[in-house]
């Protein structure tokens, strides 16, 4: 399963030994905003990720996708490979398998929108699956 944005952010964090109030503190809003994206699975507004890129010194793509500005992939991340496949990163372990049409598509349009219009898209898809999770 690809890690989350905020899972990415917050595992971060703690590699690197700060703290969640000194990044609420940085981006000028509240603690508890950070504890829901830790507890409560919120994903951060794509407002804020350029200045939580800047405070935890990583680039916009690597918390959208887990890769390094080099194109290493993180301990956790997914990646479009060819047309049909996706490689999966987790735990250190890659696993490769077929995509249907509609990911394919889907991946194919996201590829090629700006790291604002990916963060902004991601968000959606996020506010979605809560929604369906609520429904279901």
């Amino acid at each position: 399963m690809p890690v989350s944005i905020s899972e990415r952010i917050l595992t971060t964090l703690q590699q690197q030994g700060k703290k969640q109030k000194d990044l609420a503190d940085f981006l000028g809003i509240r603690a508890g905003a950070i504890s829901d994206w830790k507890n409560k699975g919120v994903t951060p507004s794509p407002v804020l990720l350029p200045k939580i890129a800047e405070f935890l010194n990583e680039t916009i793509d690597y918390l959208l996708t887990g890769a390094d500005d080099k194109g290493n992939l993180s301990h956790n991340s997914i990646i479009n490979g060819n047309k049909n496949t996706t490689l999966i990163v987790q735990n250190g372990e890659h696993h490769k398998r077929l995509l249907g049409e509609q990911e394919s598509e889907l991946l194919r349009i996201f590829n090629k929108l700006s790291i604002k219009r990916k963060a902004a898209l991601l968000l959606a898809a996020y506010e979605h699956e809560d929604q369906e999770k609520n429904e279901g």
